[in-house]
């Protein structure tokens, strides 16, 4: 394999569980060890998944200003954008912090579930290769820090109350940065080659 960052050519060796190969020239991390990395994937998946669904159900924040009350979630956010017409701001909000997230959680999902079992999902190295150009499109962690912003300015104009839907989403982006750093990519093609050889797809 190649350094991601001075290209120089490497020899892929085995490593006992825990341990970190590095580039011999420049000490760029190129691939580790990660014990039962495909299982934890898995197990964030599926928590980020029943989270998303958390904070779409779920008030983010109830107001109350001089007695009058309101709440938002997640997708009410969007639908207000849309209503007001900021069209494509409420479609990129609705695709950044709902759409990509789930489309990335239930991508891995797919292809990484079927490998612990034993076999190759259809179209498991396409969608693989979308989910990892997803990543850059997902951008939950942006909206909560800028929730949180805006909050800190909320709350000198009105009673502002955190909803469950505010918790899940951190909670959320807590799953979605495990999602994506607990994956061993060199544990995740290895079985994938090994399942296509043993029974093919399905």
């Amino acid at each position: 394999m190649a350094c991601p960052f001075c290209d120089t050519l490497q020899e892929i060796m085995p490593l006992a569980e825990g341990e970190t190969a590095h580039c011999r020239v420049c000490g760029t991390e190129l691939y580790q060890n990660r014990p039962r990395s495909l299982q934890h994937t898995v197990a964030y998946c599926l928590a980020g998944l029943f989270l998303m669904v958390l904070v779409l159900l779920f008030p983010f924040l109830s107001m109350n200003n001089s007695g009058l009350k309101s709440s938002m979630t997640v997708w009410s956010a969007a639908g207000v954008l849309w209503q007001e017409g900021s069209y494509a701001i409420a479609i990129a909000t609705a695709a950044f912090i709902v759409i990509f997230p789930i489309a990335l959680l239930a991508g891995l999902l797919y292809v990484v579930f079927p490998l612990i079992m034993g076999w190759h999902a259809p179209g498991a190295q396409w969608v693989f290769r979308q989910v990892t150009q997803l990543q850059t499109w997902v951008m939950v962690e942006v909206f909560f820090l800028a929730a949180i912003v805006s909050l800190l300015k909320l709350v000198k104009l009105a009673d502002i109350t955190l909803g469950q839907g505010f918790w899940a989403f951190a909670l959320l982006v807590v799953m979605l940065v495990g999602a994506l750093s607990s994956i061993d990519q060199m544990e995740f093609w290895d079985r994938l080659e090994a399942a296509a050889e043993k029974g093919g797809e399905g």
